[in-house]
């Protein structure tokens, strides 16, 4: 299915701002596990860790034991809900901001959004709607209500 609008410009177009909220919150009281690994209880899902504004890497797999993280790693166990990094800094020096990762987070609330927008459209329309055939005023897929209100809806 195609996308009745984009996670970029559409979005802009609605609200300017939007690229300045991130969906990250600040990190802090992390108790040290080993070495230069820290652990948080009661995060929430993390798929993204900024220490210093620099991005730590997830780990590739559930490291064992999990002070074998690797330097600039984080781990996030779903069970636990902890979060485990490693850095070669104190978390207690730097700001530590944690969260889900942005692109996927809007990738996320704009298929919230077509569900919306199908789920208004369906008692007149096929839906999903199909990308139309003919684009005489512009290269979107979709007509401008169609991109503006599900824009509107993600944001």
């Amino acid at each position: 299915m195609a996308d009745y609008c984009n996670t970029t410009t559409d979005l802009q177009r609605v609200f300017s701002g939007i690229e300045t909220y991130n969906g990250l919150e600040i990190a802090e009281d992390f108790t040290l596990v080993s070495g230069t690994v820290y652990r948080k209880h009661g995060t929430g899902f993390v798929s993204a860790v900024l220490w210093n504004g620099t991005a730590l890497e997830e780990a590739s797999s559930t490291p064992s034991p999990l002070s074998s993280l690797g330097e600039g790693e984080f781990y996030y166990s779903a069970a636990a809900d902890t979060l485990y990094i490693n850095d070669a800094a104190d978390p207690a020096d730097g700001d530590i901001l944690v969260g889900e990762d942005w692109d996927t987070l809007k990738t996320a609330c704009r298929d919230k959004a077509q569900q919306m927008v199908d789920a208004y459209l369906n008692n007149k329309y096929v839906t999903p709607l199909i990308p139309r055939s003919k684009q005489v005023h512009d290269t979107a897929d979709y007509e401008y209500p169609i991109v503006r209100a599900t824009a509107l809806c993600t944001c």
